[in-house]
């Protein structure tokens, strides 16, 4: 498939610029071994697909935007015949350039030497530390260029994280990208759907999630955003419950938290509804909760909020709605509430920073408030 060049080349610049006269080095994803003959499905890095489009893993790009001619170069395994008979084709040095708008491009054992080459002259290294496979590699770089230095070049002196600015560019969303989330959104809304019309008592997690997970592939996703949360009766108290293996039980309440990934884009939805169709009264007073919680959420959540004032209107309303309902009925001496607070987060696999609390125009973000009672509720144990 044919990539669009013109959003990572607009990328690209806006990276450049930041950059000023610096150096950078953006690893990409390395395949992992499963078993003896067998890796794990792979998926690119976030940050290095951002920038470059290019899916193969492997992988390096390296910026040096006061390079006269190698400003952006992709370091890639080079064409075998012989392993793209087993695991596919590769683009290559020469696809590298064609197709991925490189302006150089070689082989990945070139890499070190390349990187001597280009940190003459330049008074910072931009790398993210805490890459198994590259950290050795780029701090012997730097303690080579020492050498260089003494003789009067300039050569970097320090290492500096790519995350500040990368996930400046990340934050805020180009329409083509608001339009890859809406798309991964609108498969998992639809796979939700699907999710709540065919559960039935007695069938097992598992049989629920493959019909959730037909409705992505259905829809043209290649992979879950995450591992899918199909959590019945008292597993839907486990935060990050993923066995999906229990048999569901009339009564019980399903809470699914399951999404879809759309080019390299993620959709984030959580849903939990009775399994035989009728909430007791209790499980319905819980849900009314937190579905005035979401709303008065969603409601406040415009350009410029803030994400901490926001949680503060929201604790109020689940809590105060929580205590009061008659909920000592329940299995327990208490509620056992736990606010799961709301996701200040771009929900996004590709567009995703990690610290950023302000509200902005073109800023996506998942609201989910969560509380969590004792597990009868969920079990249906306990019913008026």
């Amino acid at each position: 498939m044919a990539v669009d060049l013109a959003p990572f080349l607009e990328r690209r610049r806006r990276f450049a610029e930041a950059l000023g006269d610096g150096l950078a080095v953006i690893p990409g994803a390395r395949e992992a071994a499963r078993n003896a003959d067998t890796d794990f499905e792979f998926r690119q890095d976030s940050d290095f697909y951002f920038l470059t489009g290019f899916d193969e893993p492997d992988a390096v790009a390296v910026f040096n935007p006061s390079h006269a001619k190698e400003r952006f170069v992709l370091f890639v395994r080079p064409r075998d015949r012989e392993q793209e008979i087993w695991t596919g084709r590769r683009a290559g040095v020469e696809g590298a350039i064609a197709a991925y708008g490189a302006d150089a491009a070689y082989t990945i054992d070139e890499l070190d030497a390349r990187l001597r080459e280009y940190a003459i002259d330049r008074a910072s290294l931009v790398y993210r530390l805490g890459n198994p496979h590259y950290d050795a590699r780029v701090t012997r770089l730097v303690s080579e260029m020492r050498g260089i230095r003494v003789r009067g070049f300039t050569t970097p002196v320090r290492i500096e994280d790519p995350g500040p600015i990368l996930h400046e560019l990340r934050l805020r969303r180009a329409p083509e990208e608001l339009a890859r989330q809406r798309r991964a959104c609108e498969i998992s809304r639809d796979a939700h759907i699907e999710a709540m019309r065919f559960a039935r008592p007695g069938q097992y997690e598992y049989e629920v999630q493959a019909a959730l997970e037909f409705v992505f592939r259905k829809g043209g996703s290649p992979r879950n955003a995450y591992p899918s949360i199909v959590a019945s009766g008292p597993n839907a108290c486990i935060l990050h419950y993923n066995e999906n293996r229990r048999r569901m039980e009339d009564g019980d309440l399903l809470l699914i938290d399951a999404g879809c990934e759309w080019g390299y884009h993620a959709a984030d939805i959580t849903r939990t509804f009775p399994v035989n169709g009728r909430f007791t009264a209790p499980q319905r007073r819980v849900y009314e909760v937190v579905l005035r919680a979401q709303r008065a959420g969603i409601a406040a959540a415009r350009p410029g909020a803030d994400c901490l004032g926001r949680i503060r209107r929201m604790d109020p309303t689940s809590r105060s709605g929580a205590r009061a309902q008659p909920m000592d009925r329940w299995r327990g001496p208490a509620p056992g509430w736990k606010n799961n607070r709301w996701k200040n987060r771009v929900a996004c696999a590709c567009l995703r920073p990690y610290s950023y609390c302000h509200r902005s125009p073109r800023y996506s973000v998942k609201s989910e408030p969560t509380c969590r009672p004792r597990w009868s509720a969920f079990s249906g144990t306990e019913r008026d």
